[in-house]
């Protein structure tokens, strides 16, 4: 499978010099956090759409040499976005296009969702979710229990706003059909934008099966595009990292107080006692201890060796408090 990543935004409301997509989450680059995601569904092929900071972003994914990047010079929509990527490189049957600031998404919740729209022969897939206040949101429109169309808010009419279900931004959808129905895009709408999203209604008018799947819960489809967000992002990142740590039988006292900017990974029985920060590459031996006031980083930890390396950390930087 292709996976097309959209990170050619400003991102105006993060009121930043640099693109949205490379601030950290957990201290990784979001963008990267959603490469990573595409990894463990074992998705092969990659190209990002790069336009604002475009080494900015080239730098958060160093190191993953097999992506193809396309530029977006202008920004003129998600559809134009998607315009830029040369197609006929790729061999893949369908594709899968997702937002670079959509780090929260669960592999292990998305590609299900995937594997059975493939299954079913399906001609495009939409991944949505239901919000309380879907205000800012494309709201999902359908005729009875089949999809119409996607309405962007700054187009939506009170009664369509009034709708809970929204557009994630996430998509599947055959490569052929992409093909023969980007060239049709319009920009006959308020934002004068080419809408990546009308292509779906499209399909949809010409007797292609386009089906909608909810993903939940919808915190993890929240795009980042503020430093709020962000901020939200780096809390649920964070929960669900230590609680699939602790259900694999860590003890984590205190995890409000642990700070992770990076990856942990500990054998069972080990314990962490926070406040305590890790960064990096981190892992945890079994019968390990980190915590409380401490700070690790890059490290691998055995049992008995995290108060050395405490004292270690000590002896050279301020101690954390």
């Amino acid at each position: 499978m292709l996976s097309i990543i959209l990170a050619a935004g400003k991102g105006t409301r993060m009121k930043s010099e640099h693109p949205k997509v490379v601030f950290p989450v957990c201290g990784r680059p979001m963008i990267r956090r959603c490469v990573e995601n595409l990894e463990k569904m074992n998705i092969k092929h990659l190209a990002v759409v790069v336009g604002h900071g475009e080494r900015e972003v080239k730098e958060a994914l160093g190191g993953y040499t097999d992506v193809a990047y396309f530029v977006q010079k202008e920004q003129k929509g998600t559809g134009h976005a998607v315009q830029q990527v040369d197609l006929t490189r790729f061999s893949d049957d369908y594709v899968l296009i997702l937002p670079g600031d959509v780090p929260l998404l669960d592999p292990g919740k998305l590609e299900p969702l995937l594997t059975e729209a493939r299954e079913a022969r399906l001609d495009a897939l939409i991944i949505t979710t239901q919000l309380h206040n879907p205000s800012g949101y494309g709201r999902i429109l359908t005729r009875g229990e089949h999809f119409h169309r996607i309405v962007e808010e700054r187009d939506a009419s009170p009664e369509q706003k009034a709708v809970n279900r929204i557009n994630t931004g996430v998509y599947l959808i055959r490569k052929k059909l992409l093909q023969d129905y980007l060239p049709g895009l319009s920009t006959d709408n308020n934002q004068k934008e080419y809408y990546l999203t009308d292509i779906f209604h499209n399909l949809a008018g010409d007797g292609y099966r386009v089906e909608i799947r909810d993903y939940f819960p919808s915190e993890e489809c929240m795009g980042v595009n503020s430093r709020i967000h962000l901020q939200e992002a780096n809390r649920i990142f964070k929960k669900r990292a230590l609680e699939r740590l602790m259900a694999e039988g860590v003890t984590i006292n205190h995890p409000e107080s642990v700070i992770l900017e990076g990856d942990l990974e500990c054998d069972n029985d080990c314990t962490i006692v926070g406040p305590v920060v890790f960064r990096g590459q981190v892992a945890m031996k079994k019968g390990a201890s980190a915590g409380p006031f401490s700070y690790f980083e890059d490290c691998i930890l055995g049992p008995g060796e995290a108060g050395a390396f405490m004292k270690k950390i000590k002896n050279s930087v301020n101690p954390i408090s």
